[in-house]
Order: structure tokens, then sequence, then C-alpha cells
């Protein structure tokens, strides 16, 4: 189970936040400052840190430049007002902090949204950077030939060179062009204050492009292993996918619902194949609606 670590000095917020993160099914954890939030982070390994910025006795950057130091590679969310903003994107790259929430809380579905991309981009990023297993087998002859690389392996590369520039080089620049929106629509007069829209919009698009692109890395590597066929239930899948997507839906303000289907009986597929075919039809739905 992933584990989310959450650090606020307002305890609705810990409350607050605490239920949003509950459909993801994920372990949370709670800290008043940033001399809590290292403790606990000394004492679990945790996927995602969200941190509030201004804290009593140590605040979010300190206690953040703290965990970097220490060998901490979580992923960090900081929630930030008008008088932290500026801040938190100067040390974007200095601590590789995956996004910014506004505070107030307003929009549950891009609250979700941000985590559950921080989550899977993070998993990724540790999946890459584990060491391959040697394989087994007698030690090769002094000046022997390398074995020639197999087409799993070749493709294998090519993710992960892929999944480096999504990572870093896409996300890091859009993540810091949204940060400053609100600066700009900030300080807009008259009819510019609608220029930030049109800017929001297309770079959403691109940062769902990004996100797309690292859900398929994320795949296993294709071999010649047999396709994986196992009981699925329907309904279940069907929902499953509708509430992955529902976010993506929301920021178009389209519904997804999901008709009763307890009835269809129990299929045997692939199950990677069906769901993410499933999930490309939903996807061109909502973009059609």
């Amino acid at each position: 189970m992933q584990k989310i670590l959450v650090v606020d000095d307002e305890p609705w917020i810990q409350q607050l936040v605490e239920a949003m993160l509950e459909p993801l099914g994920v372990e949370v954890h709670v800290a008043s400052d940033g001399v809590q939030g290292l403790e606990l982070s000394r004492l679990h390994a945790y996927d995602l840190i969200i941190s509030d910025v201004e804290m009593p006795r140590m605040d979010g950057f300190q206690m953040i430049d703290q965990l970097r130091r220490e060998g901490c590679d979580a992923a960090i969310i900081l929630f930030t007002g008008k008088a932290t903003l500026q801040q938190a994107l100067d040390a974007r790259e200095r601590y590789g902090i995956a996004g910014f929430i506004s505070k107030p809380i307003v929009g549950r579905d891009q609250f979700l949204y941000q985590v559950q991309t921080a989550l899977r981009t993070r998993q990724l990023e540790r999946t890459r950077e584990r060491p391959a297993a040697s394989a087994p087998g007698p030690p090769a002859e002094p000046g022997a030939a390398a074995p020639e690389a197999t087409p799993a392996a070749q493709f294998d590369v090519f993710r992960n060179s892929v999944l480096q520039v999504l990572a870093h080089e896409l996300r890091t620049p859009l993540a810091i062009v949204k940060g400053y929106l609100p600066l700009i629509a900030d300080g807009a007069r008259g009819d510019a204050s609608a220029a930030p829209e049109p800017m929001r919009r297309a770079i959403d698009r691109l940062q769902q492009i990004v996100d797309r692109a690292l859900a398929l890395l994320a795949r296993p590597t294709p071999g010649p292993a047999a396709a994986a066929v196992v009981p699925v239930r329907p309904a279940a899948l069907c929902e499953r996918v509708a509430a992955r997507l529902r976010p993506l839906a929301a920021r178009r303000e389209v519904e997804i619902e999901c008709a009763p289907g307890e009835a269809l009986p129990e299929c045997r597929w692939d199950a990677e194949k069906i769901d993410a075919v499933l999930e490309e039809l939903l996807i061109n739905a909502i973009r059609a609606t």
C-alpha cells in the first residue's frame, strides 16, 4: 500500500485532506509541523509528502531541504498561497517538487488528479532507478563478445529514455508555467483577465499527453509470455476505469456514469488489454463530448 504524509499545522486541513484521499486506498499519516514531519519520514518510506509552507517550529522549505539531504526520494506537493507561491516556484528545481495546490482547496477532482499523477510518476521513477537483477548462468568467458540485446531489453532501454524526458524535460516546465498562472491572473487588468484561461487549457492538454504516455510506459515490458487471461467482472472493470478517468472528465465538465451491470456474466479476458481498450474508448468519448 502506498503511503502519504500530510504536513499542516491546521487540524481541519489535515482532516479534509485525509477525507479526500480516502477513495485512493492509501495509508495516510499526518504531522503538525516540519519537525514532526521529519520524525515520521525517518520512520516510514513515504511515496508522497503533501506539505504546507508556513508552519511553526520548522517551515515546509526547511523540512524539505533536510529530507532531501537525508536521501528522501518521496514526491512532494506543496500547499501554496499568494505569499508563498513565488518561493515555491523558485524551490521547484532545487527540491524536485511534483506540484502545487492552492489554499483554500476548492477542487477535489483536481486535487486527486495531482496526487495520482505524483504517485504514478514516483512509482515509475523508482522502477527505472532499481538495478536489474543479474541473469542466472555461468560467468562469461574473458574476451567473449557481449550477448546481443533481446527485443525486450532494447524496448526497456527505449522506455527508460523516454520516461526520463517525459518525467523531467516536459513535466517540470509545464508545472512551472502552471504555477505562474495565478500570479499572471492576479496582476491582469480589464480584458486581459481572460488571457490566462487559453493558456491553462493548452497546458492541461499537454499535461494529459505526458500523463498518458507515463501510464503507457508503466505497463510491463512486452515479451514472449502468454497473455494473462483471468476471470474479469465487466461491471467492476467498467467502474474501475471510470473512477480513474473521472478527474479528467470533470475538467471538461463531463460526467461518467456506469449503468448497473451486475447481471453480466464473468468473462475470461486479458485484463490488462481490455482495461487499456476501455480506457482509450472513454478518453475518446470525453474528448468528443
